[in-house]
């Protein structure tokens, strides 16, 4: 018969095992970021220094265009975070980092991006399985 103290260990092991695979699995992932890089993926050599202070951009994707915005996804500074860029010019561009959020600016316009597999949201135009597009209010 196994002792009590081992017994007690194989629970916690079990639990802490538990918790780790909802962890992981419920994780946000986006299959675009794991693809191999393509020359349309480069970012504007154009974008300042400090636009990747919370954005890598050498992994960057690009998703697509709306009403002239070029828009791309990569991973944030923060491991946990994707960041989108989103450029219609050399003055007027954006870049917001979150596990899922919303870049929305006048001279930009309005986008949402979030994980693989989540529904579309109300509203939305699809650029890319990630990124929908909004219109201005």
């Amino acid at each position: 018969m196994k002792s009590p103290r081992f017994a007690r260990a194989a629970v916690v092991v079990s639990i802490a095992t538990i918790a780790l695979t909802g962890c992981s699995a419920g994780a946000a992932s986006y299959a675009i970021l794991d693809r191999a890089p393509q020359p349309s993926d480069d970012t504007p050599a154009s974008l300042p220094d400090y636009a990747s202070e919370n954005m890598d951009l050498s992994t960057a994707r690009y998703v697509g265009e709306h009403d002239g915005t070029k828009l791309w996804l990569g991973e944030g500074k923060d491991t946990s975070t994707v960041c989108l860029l989103a450029y219609p010019d050399d003055e007027n561009w954006l870049i917001g980092c979150g596990s899922e959020g919303e870049v929305d600016g006048t001279e930009v316009g309005r986008f949402r991006f979030q994980p693989d597999g989540d529904p579309a949201p109300e509203g939305g135009t699809e650029i890319s399985a990630n990124v929908f597009a909004f219109r201005q209010i």
